[in-house]
């Protein structure tokens, strides 16, 4: 059952690229550039930058070999994240899309595409011959993963010429992050934010642009600033200023309760709740102590 799934799956997708579809004819098919669609390959390259942040954080090096306790029993033992990165592993996988081939199977036909992929045998040397390999992709994320999983949740993100952010992701809405922003040449002091993803769609949801807010926040009130709000996917995100503090200062304030909450509360200025249809979110403070440390040493590097 399996594989007869897998193969009409297989039929279905060979299918929608003979269709050519073209971004003009979206609109007949109830999507727009506002859909949240797969990625496919493009996330390919979302996986490079995704090793490299995690090189620069110094959680990985793509120099490493022995990725696998089983890999070491053969030649697989010779393989870099950097042969990966380069689809030069030598696995013998191959990117075919008629049934049986190990591409079907990895997307298809198994519970973990990763597993599958670097369970397959050694074909050629490391690092000698390209091979388009979306199974080489899949086995970069689950390194990546493995890098991640149980690793503090506040980490250091956003890097720019100017500035550096200590972020948290969020436990209600996980994309509106807490952020800490850090400025070129005022490292000693941090920025707090936070974002608010709503699907409301208030007519006046763009309006809210410097509004303040009242909260609760950590055990107590704190207004805040609405200093952005727009169109965001499916629906409208606003950018919210909770101030600054020196470096030691947030810590305490951010170091109190865990997990950290927010609440969204009516005042008679801005009934909040007619914009925001989830006026709370929560974030672990688990690390944010020695985030903000590495921001800040990052900072001054800037």
């Amino acid at each position: 059952m399996r594989r007869a799934c897998g193969y009409w799956l297989y039929k279905l997708h060979q299918h929608l690229r003979q269709q050519r579809y073209r971004a003009s004819c979206y609109d007949k098919h109830g999507l727009d550039n506002q859909t949240p669609l797969l990625g496919w390959s493009m996330t390919k390259s979302l996986t490079g930058l995704l090793v490299g942040h995690l090189q620069m954080l110094e959680l990985l090096s793509v120099e490493e070999a022995g990725l696998y306790p089983h890999w070491q029993e053969d030649q697989r033992s010779a393989i870099r994240i950097k042969d990966l990165l380069q689809m030069a592993d030598g696995l013998a996988y191959d990117e075919q899309y008629d049934p049986g081939e190990t591409a079907v199977t990895m997307l298809f036909q198994v519970p973990d595409s990763a597993a599958y992929t670097a369970g397959l045998k050694f074909r050629k040397a490391a690092s000698t011959e390209f091979n388009y390999s979306s199974g080489s992709s899949n086995i970069l994320m689950d390194i990546v993963q493995q890098r991640l999983e149980g690793d503090v949740q506040a980490d250091v993100n956003y890097i720019t010429e100017n500035s550096v952010h200590a972020t948290v992701n969020g436990q209600v809405t996980h994309g509106d992050g807490l952020h800490v922003r850090l400025v070129k040449g005022h490292c000693d002091k941090g920025n707090l934010l936070t974002f608010v993803y709503t699907y409301s769609n208030h007519p006046k949801i763009e309006q809210l642009k410097g509004s303040y807010v009242t909260t609760k926040f950590n055990g107590g009130e704190v207004i805040v600033k609405v200093v952005y709000a727009s169109k965001f996917l499916m629906g409208h995100r606003a950018t919210i200023d909770m101030g600054w503090g020196g470096i030691d200062e947030l810590k305490e304030i951010l170091s109190g309760e865990n997990p950290l909450v927010i609440e969204y509360v009516d005042s008679d200025e801005v009934k909040i709740t007619d914009y925001f249809d989830i006026p709370q979110n929560s974030w672990s403070n688990d690390g944010v102590s020695d985030a903000l440390d590495r921001a800040a040493e990052m900072c001054r590097k800037l």
